[in-house]
């Protein structure tokens, strides 16, 4: 009932004011503006394959990389990881 209550609410307001409370939903389009974009990018670029822009939340910044190799030995059946006797 709530969720209803809510959405009607987000139905009846205007675009402006309803992208200003909720932000902007997955798979709708902003244009952006950039400056200083390097010639090479700008020549050769293809609408038919786009770019690609994102971002990281600040609570993502801190997370890891690990880096790993999996290898398989000649006689062990299955896959070995890293340094693995």
């Amino acid at each position: 009932e709530k969720y209803a209550r809510a959405r009607a609410e987000l139905d009846a307001m205007d675009p402006q004011t309803r992208v200003a409370m909720e932000g902007y939903r997955p798979g709708s389009y902003v244009r952006l503006k950039f400056s200083g974009m390097p010639y090479e990018l700008v020549k050769n670029f293809d609408p038919a394959s786009p770019l690609l822009i994102g971002g990281l939340l600040n609570n993502e910044h801190s997370v890891g990389l690990m880096r790993f190799r999996l290898k398989r030995h000649r006689w062990h059946k299955k896959i070995l990881k890293n340094k693995d006797p």
